[in-house]
């Protein structure tokens, strides 16, 4: 019973993924997005608590760049099981398991918490792909994604393991993005120009992370 329960709640949760396809985007006026900031696994360990690590916060840290920017439900689930196999990999399988099923409930969209999907913006952000406003919202603010990987180094709470990880994981998103923003863009060449706002210093930042 409680099963059946569950599986119904998360149903409405999420919703049937075709229907949702098939309706238009919903245009939310006076969306901002902050700049990115990570709280780690949230309201769960970031790591051993009988040893104060950090054994698995950079999987945690990773979900959150693609958790700040939000999108479709299908990009969710591809970030929640990226924080699966990164768990997996830090710890068991089961524990990789256990953390991708409290995501797949806890991080909706339609939660109005700190570690929902598309938390980064300013309102509730249902499950759709993102506007070309949006998508220039994004691009100025997506190198902060570096000054707060620099922040968790600084604090120590990240070793250089993590860092490559994450920095590994920074430059996936951002090809992946700037993939998308030059499609979404189309023929807008002016938007175009305005979305390449990125650190000048990018490359050397990036290497003064990793040592």
């Amino acid at each position: 019973m409680k099963l059946k329960f569950l599986l119904c709640f998360i149903f409405l949760l999420n919703g049937p993924t075709w229907a949702r396809s098939k309706l238009p985007a919903l245009k939310i006026p006076n969306l901002k997005i902050k700049s990115f900031e990570t709280d780690g696994c949230s309201a769960y360990p970031d790591g051993n608590p009988f040893t104060s690590t950090h054994e698995w916060l950079h999987c945690c840290i990773a979900h959150d760049m693609r958790y700040w920017i939000g999108g479709t439900l299908e990009q969710k689930k591809f970030a929640d099981e990226e924080l699966g196999k990164c768990i997996k990999a830090e710890t068991t399988p089961g524990h990789g398991d256990l953390m991708e099923a409290g995501v797949a409930i806890g991080g909706s969209a339609h939660f109005p918490t700190g570690w929902r999907w598309g938390y980064g913006w300013n309102r509730l952000m249902p499950y759709q792909k993102l506007s070309s406003r949006n998508t220039l919202e994004v691009a100025t603010k997506f190198d902060s994604i570096l000054h707060a990987l620099n922040s968790e180094k600084q604090k120590g709470h990240i070793n250089y393991r993590q860092v490559y990880y994450l920095i590994i994981k920074y430059e996936e998103l951002r090809e992946e993005f700037s993939a998308y923003r030059e499609v979404n863009m189309g023929n807008d060449h002016k938007m175009k120009e305005e979305s390449l706002d990125e650190m000048p210093d990018r490359t050397e930042f990036i290497l003064d992370l990793l040592n």
